[in-house]
This record gives structure tokens, C-alpha cells and sequence, in this order.
């Protein structure tokens, strides 16, 4: 989805998956489909900036205050 993006065209880096890793232009990303961020160990894996991109969290907090 990421190397054919409607928005911003094809991109012309490499991107595959290795050991269920992203890996983008030979640096690695991790992924994680945990619904508790809390659940996420990440200072264990050296996380400077962390995305939540499902907008589970914004409906929650909306929902829940």
C-alpha cells in the first residue's frame, strides 16, 4: 500500500518485510498490531517517536473522555 500511494505516487525505495519488521531503504521499523499501547514495550526497542494511526484511540477518547 505504502509503495503505491495514490496520494503521493509510486515510491522508488525498496520496502519488504523481514522477521515481521518493515524494512524501508534497508532501515528497519518495528510493527505491532496491539490494541493497548501500554502492552507495547517501547523504550525496550529505543522508540523516539511513536504513530497511532487507527483512530481506535481518538473514538475511545471521545467516547470515554
Amino acid at each position: 500500500m505504502f509503495k503505491f500511494d495514490t496520494v503521493h505516487g509510486r515510491f522508488s525505495g525498496t520496502i519488504e518485510e523481514q522477521d515481521g519488521k518493515l524494512v524501508v531503504n534497508g532501515k528497519t521499523i518495528m510493527v505491532y498490531a496491539e490494541r493497548d499501547p501500554a502492552a507495547i514495550p517501547w523504550s525496550s526497542v529505543g522508540a523516539e517517536y511513536i504513530v497511532e494511526s487507527t483512530v481506535f484511540l481518538l473514538h475511545f477518547v471521545h467516547r470515554y473522555g
